[in-house]
């Protein structure tokens, strides 16, 4: 017996219209029991929160041994989908603490409110460790600094001296200030420059002076400055 084209086609509607409303009915359930067990369904989640330190103005920040803390947290769909952070951030104010080693444990306190019902799995690091020296200030002279053979006795620089502020440590071993290295030809077509200072670490200028004026002496110039230099002596010597 042949089967034909219509026949097929009823037969087709009949199987897919044929108690469709069950049919419906145990599509929708199904599908509702599956997004119950999405929606509720233990996830994790680790979120960044960057640290943000303050300390004391006559202390010096020298050393932390970690810049973010790490915490994992599980929850329903639900729940984390509560937690809309941006930019996270953790502050420590050590305004009032005196110098030297300073730690903390991190515990969930610390977090937000939005993480108080939720489970907190892992956080890292535990421990927080910050070291602050004393913050201090000295004078000393530049140093200008030359890629090549130039002599630095040819050459004049403005200021001469500069006041350094920062970590103890660093400042009380501070004999000078280098400045980056001056090209050898950049007195080729000028002969006045200015040149970028190198700071070291956890040190800064107290005016917040970054570079130098670094003057070539034209021709003469030695002869008439050392001649003034030796008048000078003789007055003092002399007494005027």
């Amino acid at each position: 017996m042949n089967i034909t084209t219509s026949s097929k086609s009823e037969r087709l509607k009949r199987i897919f219209t044929h108690n469709f409303r069950e049919k419906f009915l145990a599509a929708l359930c199904a599908a509702a029991v599956l997004m119950f067990a999405v929606c509720f369904k233990q996830v994790r989640q680790t979120y960044t929160f960057n640290i943000d330190t303050k300390t004391a103005p006559d202390s010096v920040l020298v050393s932390q041994n970690a810049s973010s803390i790490e915490v994992t947290v599980s929850g329903t769909f639900f729940d984390l989908r509560r937690i809309s952070i941006e930019n996270p951030v953790i502050n420590f104010d050590f305004s009032n603490e005196k110098t030297g080693e300073i730690s903390r444990t991190v515990s969930g306190k610390l977090f937000p409110a939005v993480f108080k019902n939720i489970e907190i799995e892992t956080i890292s690091p535990e421990t927080l460790i910050w070291r602050t020296e004393a913050k201090v200030e000295k004078t000393v002279p530049v140093s200008i600094v030359f890629d090549g053979e130039n002599a630095g006795e040819d050459y004049t620089v403005e200021p001469a001296e500069i006041g350094i502020t920062g970590a103890e440590s660093a400042v009380n071993g501070l004999e000078k200030i280098n400045s980056e290295k001056i090209p050898e030809d950049a007195f080729a077509e000028k002969t006045e420059i200015e040149i970028p200072l190198i700071f070291p670490e956890f040190t800064a200028s107290t005016d917040g002076t970054l570079k130098v004026k670094v003057t070539k002496k034209a021709v003469g110039d030695e002869a008439a400055e050392a001649q003034k230099n030796e008048e000078n002596t003789e007055k003092t010597e002399s007494g005027e």
